[in-house]
């Protein structure tokens, strides 16, 4: 016995100085230098490994051979195949006898990118290359060599699929796997692995995201035969396994043939949440479930080509329970009855209810793999408003909902053409109501009774009620499911003014609503062009009344009217309203309203024709004129519009001047506005005539005014209305002013006359007029040295005037009072107030005195005309606030030379000398 150990022990000595030996002997750089050279000359590229060596003591009893850090490239750089560690361990007895038992490959931290480019080359080709040219070994005849290894382990393995030819990327994350494998005439397998993620995009459209596998597997595949034999398996997607027993076979021929299993069974039908992407994984957490499912199904038969294998599906759950966390309520009663097979799809049964609430469902699919797949589901589910809080957090004190929700219809056609599907259903929704503690007043008695089908909704009526107010409609939309969709609805609805503030806050406008408005509205059109809708309405007010002290000046009471309107036109009828001491009464209609928001010239403009009556119209209660002294630049733009209108006003209140009796017409397009007819009475008298008002530019216009005045209370008159020329003639003047006159001036944006483009001519006049201290007036009688001619009652006071370039031309300006007169005629410059006119003074013989102190007294016998009056010429000049007024000298001088010929005084020296001593004393 001691002479065995003995012998035991040197042969232990033995092998282990030998292993001792080799271990130095085959040194990493040994290893490296008799290993990579072939391999590269192989692969047709360099690959790079950081360590090569021989492991003991992590295999034993085997030998190890471990890579470390290995990296292959393709030649031209791209990564292909990294890892962080190669081991394979084999038995060294067996091994030095001939056979090949590997006990153990294990391989960490794999990398491997494969690529296609758009050219269809990959990232092997240079490795398919190297095989080409490798020269090929002649056949093995022999029995084949049995090849067992024990445990093939892979962890954290990382591969990346990319095809840029089709824009398909995958992605394996974290590839764990333990498989068995024994390679003999048949190569058996045990396998166990895992995937962390698979991540899968087609075309640019995502459609796995880090979706966790796993499978478990123990297989017989027969190469020579094509037979691969799975006698178990379980394939996990997610928490949802299936298992998997059957056989594939043929794989190399144009139809591989299929007979393979599933089956699942689970007391929890919650596990088909498990097959939710990562990406909305957080909204199935914590979900409770309970159920039982089963499922079961086969595939037998071939596959490839167009020919597809027969399959078999059953799926059932009974008593499904889903609860998320976050919700008060249950989806609970959960039953499905699904079988599917290449000819049909039945669905016999799929119901569920949540708090009361029901959906259930059945139907069929014919022929679901062919090209013309027949569908028919109905479905009909309850659902009650008020457990709408049971999902969604509401306290009840702040809003209430309730009523019953109903649908019941059916669904058939193509699968393939969903456009063209048959639906017919019912929609209804029965005593609704609602309640917010932030409105008054609840919505109730909200009623939907409508059907349906693929092409049309049909409302036959919709409705509600809140307070006094009411809403209701009824009609059709049809292409709703595809293009745009087409209306044919009508509304109605009643408002009780007096009630809005229960639903909206009118104190932020300071604004007081009350009285009844009625509306119904017809709507027929796409639903996303306003323009090509059709639509006719009305609206209807009773006794309304508004009171809004930041918004208007007056409250508006008793309006009442109807308008109604369409896509063409608007009509206002019967409106009525009294604002103040105001009262308005309007009529009339606007065709092609569509047109007035065009650009003129464009279109066909708009045509508004309307009719106004007033009793009694303050503006002065409407406006403060105090607020308007600013004056801001007037802009015209007048719209594509034409306007036909008539006023009649019985009383107009204006900065304190009274009009009355104002009748007129009025007229307007795009470029002008027209008065053609109009008159009023004001200051006593009246006025009549035709306004021509036309917008050469927004901030320019030409007006135009071609009518009478007559015995209008000039004082009054001239005060109001300070004309050109007339400068504060109110002051001086009074009586009875009328007038005829053709006006033309241009006016700018702040509506001042351009004095240079006024065109006029005419004729005005005073009766029974008075002139008091007037500047010409008192010039002439501190000329005269008499003051009877500061205040003349006047008999007669007309005039011829021309107004151009300027120039204010007066003709025959004929002043009577009693026995003195005046004849005026000349010029006044109206932009330098520059005044030339000549006078006639026409005085009685009791004025002789008085011109004794002016004129000789043969001067003043040539002045005389008939019964003794004096016709004095005079000149006058300066400014209409500063005249200067002279004795004709020329002209006197010509009377007098005319004189004294008619005397037949023969020395024209003496009758110089009598004139020059005439003048001499003025």
């Amino acid at each position: 016995m001691k002479l065995f150990l003995r012998i035991l022990a040197v042969a232990l000595l033995v092998v282990l100085a030998a292993v001792t030996a080799l271990y130095f002997y085959l040194s990493d750089e040994r290893l490296k230098e008799l290993i990579l050279p072939r391999v590269n000359e192989s692969l047709g590229t360099e690959v790079s490994v950081e360590r090569i060596g021989f492991s003991l003591v992590r295999t034993f009893p085997d030998i190890g051979l471990v890579l470390e850090q290995f990296t292959l490239d393709t030649p031209g750089g791209d990564p292909f195949l990294r890892f962080d560690e190669l081991m394979v361990s084999a038995n060294l007895v067996q091994l030095l006898s001939g056979e090949v038992q590997v006990n153990r490959l294990e391989i960490a931290g794999a990398q491997v990118d494969f690529e296609i480019q758009p050219d269809g080359s990959t990232t092997i080709d240079f490795l398919t290359a190297a095989t080409d040219t490798t020269t090929a070994a002649p056949a093995d005849t022999t029995a084949p060599m049995q090849l067992n290894i024990d445990e093939i382990l892979v962890s954290g393995a990382h591969i990346r699929y990319t095809d840029r030819q089709t824009r398909t990327r995958a992605e394996l994350r974290d590839l764990n796997l333990t498989m068995a494998v024994q390679l003999a005439a048949r190569i058996e397998t045990e396998l166990d692995a895992t995937l962390g993620g698979l991540s899968l995009q087609l075309d640019g459209v995502r459609y796995l995201d880090d979706l966790a596998l796993s499978l478990q597997q123990t297989s017989s595949l027969d190469l020579e035969g094509e037979t691969l034999q799975i006698s178990r398996g379980v394939f996990s997607i997610r928490g949802l396994g299936l298992n998997v027993e059957g056989e594939l076979a043929g794989w190399s021929q144009e139809v591989m043939q299929l007979d393979l299993a599933f089956t699942s069974g689970s007391d929890d039908f919650g596990a088909l949440l498990d097959l939710v992407p990562e990406a909305f994984a957080q909204y199935t957490d914590g979900i409770e479930s309970r159920g039982a499912l089963t499922l079961n199904a086969t595939v037998q038969g071939g596959l490839g080509g167009e020919v597809i294998p027969d399959f078999n599906v059953d799926l059932q759950v009974e008593d499904g329970f889903l609860k998320h966390p976050d919700a008060a309520e249950p989806v609970e009663e959960v039953f499905i009855n699904l079988l599917a097979n290449n000819e049909r799809v039945d669905v016999s049964d799929l119901r569920l209810q949540v708090a009361g609430n029901t959906l259930n469902m059945q139907g069929w699919i014919n022929a679901p793999l062919s090209a013309n797949p027949r569908y028919n589901f109905d479905a009909d589910a309850r659902f009650d408003l008020a457990t709408i809080r049971e999902f969604y957090p509401i306290d009840e004190d702040t809003l209430m909902i309730r009523g019953m929700f109903t649908f019941d219809g059916s669904a058939s056609g193509n699968l393939e053409r969903p456009e063209d599907a048959r639906i017919s259903g019912a929609l209804n929704l029965t005593d609704g109501f609602i309640r917010h503690r932030d409105i008054a007043r609840p919505i109730e008695n909200i009623r939907i009774r409508s059907t349906l089908t693929a092409s049309e909704i049909r409302f036959a009526d919709l409705g509600l009620t809140s307070g006094d107010n009411t809403f209701e409609g009824s009609g059709t939309v049809t292409n709703y499911m595809r293009g745009t969709p087409q209306l044919n609805m009508r509304f109605r609805a009643g408002v009780n003014l007096d009630e809005i503030d229960d639903y909206y806050s009118l104190e932020a406008f300071m604004m007081e609503l009350g009285g009844r408005a009625e509306a119904d509205l017809a709507l027929r059109g796409p639903v996303d062009n306003f323009d090509a809708v059709r639509f006719q309405g009305g609206v209807r007010l009773t006794d309304t009344h508004v009171r809004a002290d930041s918004l208007l000046p007056e409250p508006i009471r008793a309006m009442n009217g109807n308008l109604t309107f369409s896509d063409q036109d608007v009509r206002l009828q019967g409106f009525r309203m009294m604002m103040g001491a105001s009262n308005f009464s309007l009529d009339g209609s606007l065709n092609r309203w569509r047109n007035l928001m065009e650009e003129p010239g464009t279109v066909e403009p708009a045509f508004l024709t309307a009719t106004y009556r007033s009793r009694n119209l303050n503006m002065d209660e409407l406006i403060d004129w105090e607020e308007e002294t600013e004056s801001e630049p007037l802009i015209i733009e007048l719209p594509n519009l034409e306007t036909r209108l008539t006023a009649s006003v019985d009383t107009l209140t204006m900065m304190g001047i009274e009009i009355t009796q104002i009748r007129g017409r009025a007229e307007s397009d795009t470029r002008s506005i027209r008065m053609p007819e109009a008159s009023a009475q004001v200051y006593d008298g009246s006025v009549s005539g035709n306004l021509r008002w036309d917008v050469t530019r927004p901030d320019y216009f030409d007006i135009q005014f071609i009518g009478d005045v007559d015995n209008l209370r000039a004082e009054a008159f001239f005060n109001d209305f300070q004309m050109t020329g007339t400068g504060k003639l109110h002051e001086y003047l009074s009586g009875g002013f009328s007038a005829s006159t053709d006006y033309k001036a241009g006016m700018n944006a702040m509506m001042e006359q351009d004095t240079p483009t006024i065109l006029a001519g005419g004729s005005f006049g005073v009766s029974r007029g008075r002139l008091r201290n007037h500047p010409i007036q008192n010039a002439a009688a501190d000329l005269l040295g008499n003051n009877e001619l500061r205040d003349l009652s006047l008999d007669t006071f007309d005039a011829q005037y021309a107004i151009e370039d300027g120039i204010m031309t007066l003709t025959d300006l004929n002043i009577t009072s009693r026995d003195i007169g005046m004849v005026m005629n000349g010029t006044q410059n109206l932009l330098e107030d520059r005044l030339d006119y000549a006078l006639r003074l026409r005085l009685p013989e009791r004025y002789d005195a008085q011109l004794g102190r002016l004129l000789t007294p043969q001067v003043v016998e040539a002045l005389k005309a008939e019964e003794g009056i004096v016709v004095l010429p005079l000149a006058l000049v300066g400014s209409s606030e500063n005249p200067r007024l002279t004795i004709d000298r020329d002209e006197v001088q010509r009377i007098a030379a005319e004189y004294l010929r008619q005397q037949g005084v023969d020395s024209v020296e003496d009758a110089a000398r009598r004139l020059i001593r005439g003048f001499q004393r003025n």
